[in-house]
């Protein structure tokens, strides 16, 4: 795991109660829209395209029951190429 995604790791840790409810917000160029929604097949989850039409926020609030459930998600996802977290 990265330095970047162990601080997350311990940010997420400091502000959430496990188990618990945490929100993912994402926004990713709209040819990589596919490859996103990829990994959250099975769950409901809404997608906005932005006002130029390049881009697509996806914002997914699920159940966990722990921060590595959570970061498992984040690993497989910023992987793909032009996306931002929120």
């Amino acid at each position: 795991m990265s330095d970047k995604l162990v601080r997350l790791h311990a940010l997420i840790d400091s502000g959430h109660e496990w188990p618990g409810d945490y929100l993912f917000k994402f926004i990713v160029p709209k040819d990589k829209l596919v490859e996103l929604e990829s990994h959250f097949e099975g769950v409901q989850f809404f997608t906005r395209p932005s006002a130029n039409g390049r881009f697509v926020s996806l914002t997914y609030k699920g159940h966990f029951q722990s921060s590595d459930q959570v970061m498992a998600i984040y690993e497989r996802v910023l992987a793909i190429e032009g996306i931002v977290s929120l």
